[in-house]
């Protein structure tokens, strides 16, 4: 194996690590309201309104520089992935 590897391969580890995965950076579950502060510009949240069918969670998006949240029932998904549990609140 070549230095240039052994470097290039350690470069993209450490870039791995530093790097928050999309999914994980991007989504999380909330147990308050999203309000149109409380959600960063970019990102979804999910939260569980009782408003949509068993089996699927609210998904509250904000997008790039606008001050407005959308609103979709979506499945749930495994624990840490976007919400699964009972509803707070």
């Amino acid at each position: 194996m070549s230095h240039f590897t052994i470097a290039l391969s350690s470069a993209v580890i450490l870039l791995a690590s530093i790097i928050p995965d999309g999914a994980h950076a991007q989504r999380r579950r909330v147990f308050d309201k999203p309000t149109i502060s409380s959600v960063p510009d970019g990102t979804s949240v999910f939260y569980d309104d009782g408003k949509c069918p068993k089996g699927q969670i609210a998904r509250f998006h904000k997008r790039l520089r606008r001050e407005e949240l959308t609103r979709q029932c979506v499945p749930r998904r495994g624990k840490g992935q976007g919400g699964q549990g009972s509803r707070r609140g």
